[in-house]
Parts: C-alpha cells; sequence; structure tokens
C-alpha cells in the first residue's frame, strides 16, 4: 500500500496497489466491506483520501483507467465516481463544496475541480505531460490552488475558477509536491534543486542545491520551522534531510540503520515528533528539535504509509501487511 489509512470513527480505510479499497473495523482489523477498482480498469491508490460527511473520497490510477470515487462511508456504496483518464494518484483536496487533484490523461496532466456532492466537473486545466511522478499532489492555501507541473513551472490557480493567476519557470520539471507554510512554497525540481517561493507571487526568495533527487517535501514543527524531505529516496545511502525553513541550514541529516533505504511514501508528523520507516521494517520517531530518536519500532515487511489516531499507530507495508501498535509499546 502506498495511500496514507485515514480513520473515520470506529472505521480504518485503506487502498491498496492491489487495486482493492478496505473499510476494516479500528479495533480489530476486521473487514467490514471492499470494493475492487479494477473492474473500472483502475489499479492503485497512491494519494491521501478525504473524509467529508458520509463520504470517503479518493483518487485511482491504472494503465487503462482511474477515477475519483465517493464512497459511503458505512456500506461502501458508490454515491458517484468521476472518470480521470489514466487516473488521479495525487490527495484530494477539499474548499467547500470543491475537491481538487491532479490527473494523468496519456500525455496531458489535467488540474481538476469537481463537485464535492456529485462528482461533477466543475473546471479543468490542462498543462503538457512531459513526465508522471505519483503522488505529485498540489497544495490549497485560502482560495488559490499550486501546483508544479512537469513542464518546469510553479503554476497557481484561483480555486474557483481556474483561472491561473501566475506562473514561474524553475527551469526543470518539477517532480515534488507543493508545500506550503506562512507566505512561503516549497517544492524540488529534477536538477536536485528546492525553492522555497513567495506565495503571493512566485518569487524565488532562496534555494538549495540537494546534490540528488528531492522527493516529498513537508513543512514541519509546532511554527513550521523545518522543511523535511528525502533526498535519492529508495536508494542506498539516501537521506531524510531536515532544513531550515529559509533553506539557509540543514538542521539534520538521518540515514536508517544497516543502510537500509527509506521506503515510507512520505514524512509524517505525529504527535511532535518526525515519523519515516525504511525497507527493513524499521519505523523511527525523530524529535526534530535536537533530532534524537525518540522510539522505534519494527514490523514485518518494508513500511510505506503510516497513520496515528487515538493512542494508535497504523504502519502499512508494501507486501500489502499493515499493523495496529499502541504508542507506548513504539520504545527504543
Amino acid at each position: 500500500m502506498f495511500s496514507t489509512p485515514a480513520v473515520a470513527g470506529e472505521r480504518l480505510y485503506i487502498g491498496s496497489c492491489a487495486g482493492v479499497f478496505y473499510c476494516l473495523e479500528r479495533k480489530t482489523g476486521a473487514v467490514k466491506w471492499t470494493y475492487d477498482v479494477t473492474q473500472d480498469g483502475g489499479n492503485n491508490f497512491h494519494g491521501s483520501m478525504l473524509v467529508a460527511g458520509e463520504s470517503i473520497i479518493i483518487g485511482t490510477d491504472g494503465v487503462k483507467a482511474g477515477h475519483v470515487y465517493a464512497f459511503d462511508l458505512a456500506s461502501g456504496a458508490v454515491r458517484w465516481k468521476y472518470p480521470a483518464g489514466n487516473g488521479v494518484s495525487t490527495d484530494i483536496l477539499r474548499l467547500g463544496a470543491q475537491i481538487f487533484g491532479a490527473a494523468k490523461n496519456g500525455d496531458e496532466e489535467n488540474i481538476l475541480c469537481l463537485d464535492l456532492n456529485t462528482g461533477r466537473e466543475i473546471w479543468k486545466v490542462t498543462l503538457p505531460l512531459s513526465r508522471h511522478i505519483l503522488n505529485k499532489s498540489p497544495v490549497l492555501v485560502e482560495n488559490i490552488l499550486y501546483y508544479g507541473a512537469s513542464d518546469g513551472k510553479l503554476y497557481a490557480f484561483a480555486a474557483k475558477s481556474g483561472k491561473i493567476l501566475w506562473t514561474k519557470n524553475l527551469g526543470a520539471p518539477i517532480i515534488t509536491p507543493v508545500a506550503a507554510a506562512g507566505e512561503f512554497l516549497y517544492t524540488g525540481t529534477e536538477a536536485g534543486i528546492l525553492y522555497r517561493l513567495n506565495r503571493a507571487r512566485g518569487e524565488i526568495a532562496s534555494q538549495f542545491d540537494l546534490n540528488g533527487r528531492p522527493y516529498q517535501p513537508a513543512v514541519m514543527g509546532e511554527s513550521g520551522e523545518f522543511v523535511v524531505l528525502f533526498v535519492n529516496w529508495m536508494q542506498p545511502g539516501g537521506e531524510l534531510l531536515v532544513l531550515d525553513s529559509n533553506l539557509a541550514k540543514v538542521r539534520w541529516r538521518f540515514a536508517a540503520a544497516n543502510a537500509s533505504p527509506w521506503t515510507i511514501a512520505r514524512p509524517y508528523y505525529s504527535n511532535k515528533l518526525l515519523v519515516a520507516g525504511t525497507q527493513d521494517g524499521q519505523v523511527y520517531g525523530y524529535d526534530l528539535r535536537d533530532g534524537k530518536t525518540q522510539w522505534s519500532h519494527r514490523v514485518e515487511g518494508a513500511a510505506r504509509a503510516f497513520a496515528s489516531y487515538d493512542g494508535v499507530c497504523y504502519v502499512g507495508t508494501v507486501e500489502g501487511k499493515i499493523f495496529a501498535i499502541e504508542q507506548k509499546l513504539m520504545l527504543k
């Protein structure tokens, strides 16, 4: 599994890379319902899902086809599904009654805005696609949607209408999601540069040469004072890098024990700790203030997805197992 699990009440929701969406009892793991998207041409779930009222909304992708689905939380009935070309591998974002994602369709990438309740397309902007990167999600701040495209441009869209407010050409394909904190945006390019840009106008405020391929930047800390990302993810010697938010200084470099590559789908922030996991199943909780390991726990398989709720950590693996672990047991 790749998609981050979601908790709603006493249920746990999981999208697997075998094309099956699961609803489980949160405390026991018992299966309540499933839906197999391969019947519709899909194969995978990669982006994070959205819980909205009595629905859970998630995108799927595949070689043949992909959709955005709205499932009934209790029964698994499909409330609506939107055909999205080769599919949506990004997070699903929400603004009021609008939801957003990015879809691949042949040699195009489409930025989508759909109606939350019906799945009706409200607007779509089509951009040229030179390379498809999984889970390269947009970010929504107030009424503006920001997206880094494979044409090397960072786009700002008016969320209500899809109007392009500004673009900034970064000179190389953008291969990471966009992260936001305060007045700034963060994104990384295929050239190995992490950028901090002014959110209002797209001007470059600072940049950092990573000397490697960036993956999944996120802004963390109690006041958004750290930027966290992987460099050379899933490769031997790859690092989990923590920088100051102004990109002026590297605070910490985390290399997993036994040279095991980082395999977690994204860095997570849980209970004031940075959480990441490796191919050999080790999951770590790091204190961003001093860089020290506060806990670690090993699971069976390569750690890929993480969620926490009500004192329980849920760890999903590449091999398709999910583990529920009491946080008090996750000790060094």
